[in-house]
């Protein structure tokens, strides 16, 4: 999935063949299958938040990984961050941490 803040959110599929080499730059973390599959959906909420104000790049796989990378290694905290802070709170909830993290920026 990539995020851009002045672009919409988009979710895109691939498969093993379409990566070229190692997700070498970012962070790696390991979260839930179930906020992983809530994660690739294409309306996501906490990533349509967070995508209004940062850009960035996320990899959900099925293996429970999450890898995500910005611009910045600030960035990449801040998105990582995020996704595990979030986990097991509803939309409202990750709203907020959303707007909690974004006032660092």
């Amino acid at each position: 999935m990539e995020t851009s803040n002045s672009l919409r959110s988009r979710v895109t599929d691939a498969d093993v063949t379409s990566f070229r080499g190692l997700l070498s730059s970012g962070f790696k973390v390991e979260m839930s299958l179930t906020f992983l599959r809530l994660l690739s959906s294409p309306t996501c909420p906490f990533i349509e938040e967070l995508g209004k104000q940062l850009s960035f790049e996320i990899v959900v796989g099925l293996n429970g990984l999450v890898w995500a990378n910005a611009e910045s290694p600030s960035m990449v905290v801040v998105v990582s961050n995020a996704n595990v802070n979030s986990e097991s709170l509803s939309a409202v909830q990750q709203k907020i941490i959303v707007d909690k993290l974004l006032q660092i920026f």
